[in-house]
């Protein structure tokens, strides 16, 4: 077993600046982002692709499994954009205002 070296707790680099989850947390703070950017989905997402998303990203990004600063805030905007975005009658009012509830 390795206990020496640069980085002897490789798990602890998955929280790091240039990690996944602190690129996502990045993108997802930038300001006036729309929902569709959060869940990384295309204007035409069908229900399933929504819900698939949803599941990925709030694996990813949920705070118990995410040390990275931020993480809660972004996990509470991916629920929100969930909710629109899941929702019939919400994404149709979100889309018809260009992306403002």
């Amino acid at each position: 077993r390795d206990r020496g070296g640069p980085c002897a707790h490789k798990h602890l680099d998955r929280f790091g600046p240039d990690s996944s989850a602190a690129l996502a947390i990045e993108r997802v703070l930038t300001p006036g982002i729309s929902h569709y950017r959060v869940m990384k989905l295309a204007l035409d997402a069908t229900p399933a692709q929504i819900k698939k998303a949803y599941r990925a990203l709030s694996l990813e990004l949920h705070p118990d499994r995410n040390q990275a600063r931020g993480a809660d805030e972004v996990f509470k905007r991916l629920g929100l954009a969930f909710s629109v975005l899941h929702d019939k009658s919400a994404r149709a009012t979100y889309d018809n205002r260009g992306g403002a509830l």
